[in-house]
């Protein structure tokens, strides 16, 4: 069993995958108070899923986003990989991002860089997978289509509250948004093709600019 964590904004996500990194169960919560809601979630699924002795590996959202709540995310992983020797899976919140979005063709990945700006990326969707173009840019949703030279309108994939932030703003948003739960396990299958693991020691979170 894989677990997996992102706490980079303001919706705590917790899954757990199976050894074919299937879905097997997924929480969510709203509104942010991610360090005293992380360890309830954490125990629920490893708990239903068998106990701690289940687990082969953890994933955790590495940034950037919200610097208080990778933090919560990151050292929750680390102590659980401490703890067991399991490698961690880092994963892009900006992929977590764009797989919350189901557009064909071409998204706007964005998540929160605080102070009513967003990091923004653009992914191109090829089936279940979504690759990066260019560089990341951080700006306020309002200057999107400029910054990032791309059409007024085009759908963006992001959490629900950037998403609202986004349509306050006048910007495109997903029609039909993937739950947060599905979006980082699809996330993680999608690193596990390619990004190489780590120790509890070696993992990094990714704070972004300002």
């Amino acid at each position: 069993m894989i677990l997996a964590l992102d706490t980079s904004g303001s919706e705590l996500l917790v899954v757990l995958l199976d050894a074919e990194c299937r879905l097997v169960r997924g929480l969510s919560g709203e509104g942010g108070r991610h360090q005293e809601r992380v360890m309830t979630m954490v125990d629920d699924l490893v708990a239903a899923a068998g106990g701690p002795g289940s687990l082969t590996a953890v994933a955790v959202s590495r940034g950037p986003g919200s610097q208080t709540g990778l933090r919560v995310g990151l050292a929750t992983v680390e102590g659980i990989a401490f703890g067991r020797r399991l490698p961690i899976i880092p994963v892009p919140s900006l992929a977590v991002a764009a797989h919350r979005g189901s557009a064909d063709g071409e998204l706007l990945a964005a998540v929160t860089a605080g102070r009513s700006n967003v990091y923004v990326q653009r992914f191109t969707v090829d089936g279940d997978s979504r690759a990066p173009m260019g560089d990341r840019v951080r700006c306020a949703l309002a200057e999107l289509p400029v910054r990032l030279q791309v059409a007024p309108g085009t759908p963006i994939a992001a959490e629900a509250s950037v998403l609202a932030a986004a349509i306050a703003a006048g910007q495109g948003a997903v029609t039909s948004p993937v739950d947060g739960p599905e979006a980082l396990a699809a996330a993680v299958r999608q690193a596990l093709k390619g990004a190489a693991a780590v120790a509890y020691d070696g993992l990094s979170g990714d704070y972004g600019d300002s």
